[in-house]
């Protein structure tokens, strides 16, 4: 199964005068609340963000994804980071985040206590089994990150909302499925510590495209070329 492409930057943005649509955005400055989220593959990026650039990032919302250096490098252990994670131990997972530390690599993980995550896991989903994602609990927990959890609905591997998309139970594109639950409430609720006003219609015009290619890294990503933003009227 391809990869998810579903990829959700929430809330803080910094933008840097770039050509979106031919529409010159002026420069903003990012607040102190900068989040990052996504499901499946996107969920696995956004664990790997926050800790490496927990610094800028406060919090994350881990949809049907597991935690941290999950395969510790090697592809023998890409089934179990979405199966039964029995080779995952977070300890080990912590000790390799701490050896990354010390070499600069990333941020430092005193940040991360007191962050925010959110972590949802489908009790249909057979692509990456609740025991992953629990250990993306286990793992985030252990660095004293505030951690609101999600097990108890009946989806598949999906992005749940409340309006749109396939049946709860059902496995396919796009991904995003109607359990009659705000996923994205629900994380940000939790994420930024309130109780957010309800949705508005979204506008057409607020989406906008812009040239990612020049960050793909070459054969070894599957990376697409256009990447999208959507940036509220407020």
């Amino acid at each position: 199964m391809k990869s998810i492409l579903i990829f959700i930057a929430i809330l803080s943005l910094v933008i840097s005068g770039k050509d979106f649509n031919n529409t010159q955005i002026l420069a903003t400055k990012a607040s102190s609340d900068v989040t990052v989220s996504g499901v499946s593959s996107g969920g696995f990026m956004s664990a790997q963000m926050l800790v490496a650039y927990s610094n800028d990032i406060k919090g994350a919302g881990l949809f049907a994804s597991g935690p941290y250096f999950c395969t510790r490098g090697t592809m023998m252990t890409v089934v179990d980071c979405m199966t039964t994670g029995l080779s995952i131990v977070t300890d080990q997972l912590l000790l390799a985040a701490e050896g990354f530390q010390t070499l600069g690599m990333i941020d430092n993980l005193s940040n991360i206590k007191n962050s925010k995550v959110y972590l949802f896991s489908g009790t249909k989903d057979k692509v990456v089994w609740t025991p992953v994602v629990k250990k993306n609990e286990d793992f985030f927990r252990k660095l004293g990150a505030e951690i609101h959890a999600d097990y108890a609905i009946g989806a598949e591997h999906c992005f749940p909302t409340d309006y749109f998309g396939n049946k709860c139970d059902k496995l396919g594109a796009p991904f995003i499925n109607n359990c009659d639950f705000k996923g994205s409430k629900h994380a940000l609720d939790h994420i930024m510590a309130a109780e957010l006003q309800q949705q508005v219609d979204h506008k057409d015009s607020n989406l906008l495209s812009f040239d990612q290619s020049r960050y793909n890294p070459g054969m070894t990503s599957s990376f697409g070329d256009t990447g999208y933003i959507y940036i509220p009227d407020s």
